[in-house]
C-alpha cells in the first residue's frame, strides 16, 4: 500500500529542520578546516572558490539567525497578554539555557584531555589557542547565568548570546511591524549594521532576525509569487542562494582580523540566506529533499550538534601529525561528524526533551494562573 503523503504543513517543519541540519554541518566543517593546517595554496582555493559554499560557518550562523527570526515570528506574534508574553519568554529560555549549561560542563571536563602541546606542522594557531582553554570552576561559574562562549570554553555559544538577546527583542519587533510594516525593523536594521564602528557588535545582528520576521510576515504572498514562476526557477534561485551566501569570501567583503564580514558582507550574506530559506519554503524539489528522514532527524538534534562538535574537534585533533595527508583530513573530518552526531543523539533526549516539556508544563501553569486571574477580575468589575 502506498504510504500517505506527508501534509504540507508537516512536510514544511521537516523542511527547515533539514536546512538548520546543513547550517549544523558547514559549521563542524568550517570549524575543522580551521583547525588544519592546509598548505596555503591550497588554503586560498578552498577559501575562495566553489568549496566555500560548505565550510561557510560564519554565512551558516546567520542562516540560523534568520531561520530563528521566521519561526519566533510565529509563536511570539500569537501575544496578546502578558501571561502570554511569560510563556514565550520561559519556553525560548529553557529551550536555550540547559543544553548549554550542559554543553558548557561536557566541554570544560573534556578541556582535562585536550593536548597543549600539539604538532604545529599538523594543525593551526587557531587549534592551539583553544586547545589551552580550561577555566578553573570559579572562573567557570559565572558563565552559566547567560549563554556565552566563555573565554573560548565554548567557542560557538556567542551565536546562543545573539539569539538570547533577540529571543527578548523579538515581541518588541513583532509590535513595531504590527503598527507599521516589516520594512521598518528592516531598515532600521541597516541604519545600525551600516554605522557599525566595531567588530562582534550585537546589534549588527538584528538584520537577520528582521528578515527571518518579514519572510514570515510576507508568507502567503511570497508563496503565491513562487507557484507562478516558470519551470527551473526554482535550481535556478537556489544556486543564486547559494552564490550569494558565499559571496562573502569570494569577493573578501571580510574585516581583518577574524571572520567577522564587514557591513556590505553581512548585507550579502542576509540576502542569500533569505534566498536559502526561500526555497526551503517554496521550492518543492527542495522542500522534499530537505524533508528526507535522515535530514529532519538531524535538524531535531542540531542543536545539540552545534554545541557539542566544539570539543569533540579540539579532542580529535590529538589525532593529527605532521605531515598531514589527504586522507588523515578526511579521516578526521569524519570521525568528528560521526562522534558529534552520535553525542548529539544521546543529548536531545537526555537534556532538550526534558527541558522542552519542562518549559511546556511551565507555560500550561502560567496559562492557567492568568486564566485565573482574568476570571477574578470580572468577577470583582
Amino acid at each position: 500500500m502506498a504510504k500517505p503523503e506527508t501534509p504540507r504543513s508537516e512536510n514544511h517543519l521537516l523542511a527547515l529542520d533539514g536546512l538548520r541540519f546543513l547550517a549544523a554541518a558547514v559549521v563542524l566543517l568550517g570549524h575543522c578546516f580551521n583547525v588544519i593546517a592546509l598548505p596555503a595554496d591550497f588554503e586560498k582555493l578552498v577559501r575562495s572558490g566553489p568549496l566555500t559554499v560548505f565550510i561557510n560557518g560564519y554565512g551558516a550562523v546567520h542562516l540560523f539567525f534568520i531561520l530563528s527570526g521566521f519561526v519566533l515570528a510565529g509563536s511570539a506574534g500569537r501575544i496578546g497578554q502578558l501571561t502570554d508574553l511569560a510563556q514565550f519568554y520561559t519556553r525560548r529560555i529553557l529551550r536555550i539555557h540547559p543544553p548549554y549549561v550542559y554543553a558548557l560542563l561536557l566541554a570544560w571536563a573534556m578541556s582535562f584531555l585536550y593536548d597543549t602541546t600539539q604538532n604545529h606542522g599538523a594543525v593551526t594557531s587557531y587549534l592551539i589557542q583553544r586547545a589551552a582553554v580550561h577555566l578553573s570552576f570559579a572562573e567557570l561559574a559565572p558563565y552559566f547565568l547567560y549563554p556565552s562562549y566563555a573565554e573560548y570554553q565554548l567557542g560557538p555559544a556567542w551565536t546562543l548570546t545573539i539569539e538570547m538577546h533577540y529571543s527578548f527583542l523579538l515581541p518588541l519587533m513583532l509590535w513595531v511591524t504590527h503598527r507599521s510594516h516589516w520594512s521598518v525593523i528592516v531598515g532600521l536594521s541597516l541604519f545600525v549594521l551600516l554605522g557599525t564602528t566595531e567588530l562582534w557588535n550585537p546589534l549588527d545582528y538584528a538584520l537577520f532576525f528582521a528578515l527571518g520576521v518579514a519572510i514570515h510576515q510576507e508568507r502567503t504572498r511570497l508563496a503565491d509569487w513562487a507557484r507562478r514562476l516558470p519551470w527551473g526557477a526554482g535550481p535556478l534561485a537556489v544556486g543564486l542562494g547559494l552564490f550569494t551566501f558565499a559571496a562573502p569570501w569570494l569577493f573578501d567583503l571580510v574585516f581583518e582580523p577574524g571572520f567577522v564580514y564587514a557591513p556590505s558582507g553581512f548585507i550579502v550574506s542576509a540576502l542569500g540566506g533569505s534566498i536559502l530559506l526561500c526555497t526551503a519554503l517554496y521550492c518543492p524539489p527542495v522542500e522534499r529533499l530537505l524533508s528526507r528522514p535522515l535530514l529532519a532527524y538531524g535538524g531535531r538534534i542540531s542543536y545539540s550538534f552545534y554545541l557539542l562538535h566544539y570539543p569533540i574537534m579540539i579532542l580529535c585533533s590529538r589525532t593529527l601529525t605532521a605531515p598531514l595527508s589527504a586522507f588523515d583530513a578526511v579521516a578526521y573530518v569524519a570521525s568528528v561528524f560521526l562522534l558529534t552526531f552520535g553525542a548529539a543523539a544521546v543529548s536531545y533526549p537526555l537534556i532538550e526533551r526534558p527541558a522542552i516539556r519542562l518549559g511546556n508544563r511551565l507555560c500550561r501553569m502560567i496559562a492557567k494562573r492568568g486564566s485565573a486571574t482574568a476570571q477574578l477580575s470580572r468577577l470583582a468589575t
